[in-house]
């Protein structure tokens, strides 16, 4: 089944932004699971953590989620990657 929401996380050495997003996803992820939600994180090749974070992100959240790293090109790029690899609005 295709999500009908993707959340798209662009992150770059952030590892407390991410983890405060994450916290906030968590806190709604009734609301996102009804919705049949997916998080496509987009890691920047990480130096700080983000990169391990990322990865228990649906530890984290409850809601199934997708990431993947590649070399900092730029925020364009990388948003325009989540948005190829999700699978819902956004």
């Amino acid at each position: 089944m295709n999500s009908a929401l993707s959340i798209l996380i662009v992150v770059k050495d952030s590892r407390e932004g991410l983890r405060k997003t994450l916290l906030s996803i968590r806190r709604n992820s009734k609301e996102l699971l009804q919705a049949n939600a997916e998080i496509i994180i987009i890691d920047g090749l990480s130096t700080d953590g983000s990169w391990g974070l990322a990865t228990k992100a649906e530890q984290i959240t409850g809601i199934k989620t997708t990431f993947y790293q590649q070399p900092p090109l730029g925020i364009y790029p990388a948003m325009n990657m989540a948005q190829y690899k999700s699978k819902g609005n956004w």
